[in-house]
């Protein structure tokens, strides 16, 4: 089986090709289909066996499918280096896609609560996904950094 057989998106699958993945790990393999149907998984897999990619990959198939302008995906990580992770996990996956992200949380980002784009254009449309701390969204919800959108639970 390979990454084709999920009907990702044809700039998605470059994403995928770029990065050298060939063939879908076991978690990505059951992972991927409940999450690209809309539905919640619960994983757990060892270190370095494709969990972010396994939800990012959806994630970006939904998003190239819906209308942009606005925040869709908040991304939450428990640290910092986590976040950074999937922040290049999901850039990496989305190069060739029109999709862009912003990083923002805590501590040593807090010059960039503003949110660091990666791709974004100049113009309006809004940042449609987020990697952020619990913290960063804690602190967005009792009044602390400005500049990031009203998160919507």
């Amino acid at each position: 089986m390979s990454f084709t057989s999920f009907h990702l998106h044809p700039r998605i699958v470059a994403g995928v090709q770029a990065l050298g993945y060939t063939i879908p790990t076991p978690i990505q393999l059951q992972a991927m289909p409940p999450v690209l149907q809309g539905r919640d998984v619960l994983g757990l897999a060892q270190t370095g066996t494709g969990k972010t990619a396994a939800f990012v990959l959806p994630i970006l198939q939904r998003l190239m499918q819906g209308p942009g302008g606005r925040v869709r995906v908040l991304i939450l990580a428990p640290t910092r280096e986590l976040a950074e992770q999937i922040y290049t996990v999901t850039g990496a996956l989305g190069q060739h896609t029109p999709l862009y992200q912003a990083r923002v949380g805590s501590g040593v980002y807090a010059h960039e609560a503003s949110g660091e784009t990666r791709g974004a254009p100049s113009g309006p449309g809004g940042i449609p996904c987020y990697v952020a701390t619990r913290q960063l969204v804690t602190a967005q919800a009792s009044g602390g950094p400005r500049g990031l959108p009203e998160w919507r639970v």
